[in-house]
């Protein structure tokens, strides 16, 4: 699983069907911004605390802030009062409902009747909630010339995304930011390392289904299926794929011609920052590049086509970022019968929707993205490459695995060239 953890404030998703009544035109840049799906890297970050830091960095630019907490809940309500007349009819039509700009209510009205069941919740968390969705709205829905006419009125920070709040509908909602693959190397205390959490190794063979790698083929092997290795280990701070049929499209990557390919993510430490390769079978056999070995980064650059999304290790407990839909039938090309189903939809993120399924004793039997299942792959309406695998669980082995096994090629020390997710 690969980590998506960088964009802009994100909100709920929800209905575009009434706008206010003085709302401002929209200029050529906010309209190009309101319809660009990829963030810049500027305000992207590989952990909810880096991205928060940056997103109150900017925002403290352009206007005062106090801190989020430091609000009363009325405070909030009638700061998004007062927004309430400036936002843009012509942005807010543009994000569909499965896009995380989107507003949740199309009225005010809606919205006071939302927050007259504030009491329900817990302060703290619904606090986090409403300086979120407000700070979305300023971003996202508010024009240039509307944020003139608001004036410097001062606006909440940014709270960090805090999963053990996700059980909240409200919160989550306003904060689903990620999709909680941000592995720290030697975990985060949270894992019971028993399933449905992750052991704190594991090593498998699955069966694979479309493009690999998912963000460098164009729109092409969409079709493809074709089987799969991986070695996880949060011990060791580490992942790695193993895919058999791998394809490029462009200059620097036509070595990935079809043939195999590893993909290895590196996490951090407390310190430091995500560093991950792709490369071929020549580089995993320790051989020279002019011997025919082949690597490129895959972590943000700062050029090239993607200098903003880390690609990381995922979290053992990454499954409790998901929304759980109960117990299901599967059938998929291990696992026959009964299977726990999560999903995460509306993500402001280049890919918006994941999937996963375990067993009833919480093994993992598909993962994907791009759709919310095997039948409903998403694509093209779905943002991104929809691409899944079939756990084979017969293979599930959680002993110890080899520190060799994570170990970066020699080509990929030396090499200079980027392949980095848009």
């Amino acid at each position: 699983m690969k980590v998506v953890l960088a964009l802009s404030v994100c909100g709920a998703s929800g209905q575009d069907v009434f706008l206010a009544s003085r709302s401002h035109p929209a200029s050529i840049t906010d309209l190009a911004r309101a319809s660009t799906r990829q963030q810049s890297g500027r305000l992207g970050g590989s952990t909810p605390e880096e991205i928060a830091d940056k997103i109150n960095g900017h925002l403290s630019s352009v206007a005062p802030q106090r801190a989020c907490q430091a609000y009363s809940l009325e405070e909030l309500n009638n700061l998004m009062r007062s927004m309430f007349p400036h936002l843009s009819q012509e942005l807010s039509a543009i994000y569909d409902a499965n896009d995380g700009r989107s507003r949740r209510f199309g009225t005010l009205a809606e919205y006071e009747q939302s927050w007259e069941k504030d009491a329900e919740h817990d302060e703290s968390t619904l606090k986090d909630a409403k300086c979120a969705e407000t700070l979305m709205l300023w971003a996202h829905h508010l024009s240039e010339t509307g944020k003139v006419n608001f004036g410097q009125v001062e606006l909440p920070t940014l709270p960090a995304y805090d999963a053990s709040k996700s059980t909240s509908q409200v919160y989550a909602d306003a904060l689903s930011c990620q999709t909680g693959h941000a592995m720290k190397k030697g975990g985060d205390g949270t894992s019971s390392h028993q399933w449905p959490d992750w052991p704190e190794e594991l090593h498998y063979k699955a069966m694979g289904h479309g493009a690999y790698p998912f963000w460098w083929t164009g729109f092409s092997h969409e079709d493809d299926s074709a089987p799969m290795e991986a070695w996880w280990s949060e011990k060791q701070g580490a992942e790695k794929f193993y895919h058999s049929s791998c394809h490029g499209a462009f200059s620097s990557t036509t070595w990935l011609d079809g043939s195999a390919c590893y993909h290895l993510m590196l996490a951090p430490s407390e310190t430091g920052t995500y560093k991950s390769y792709l490369y071929n079978e020549d580089a995993e056999n320790g051989k020279s590049h002019a011997e025919g070995a082949r690597c490129c980064t895959t972590n943000p650059s700062g050029s090239g086509r993607g200098p903003s999304e880390n690609l990381g290790p995922a979290q053992g407990t990454f499954w409790k970022t998901f929304q759980d839909k109960g117990e299901v039938d599967f059938d998929g090309v291990y696992y026959k019968g009964k299977a726990h189903y999560y999903v995460m939809t509306g993500v402001n993120e280049p890919v918006a929707d994941f999937w996963y399924f375990t067993d009833l004793d919480g093994k993992p039997v598909q993962q994907g993205e791009a759709g919310t299942g095997p039948t409903d792959q998403g694509y093209p309406s779905s943002k991104g490459h929809t691409i899944w695998h079939d756990y084979d669980p017969s293979t599930l082995d959680s002993s110890a695995i080899a520190p060799s096994v994570f170990k970066v090629p020699a080509e990929c020390l030396s090499t200079t060239t980027a392949c980095a997710f848009p």
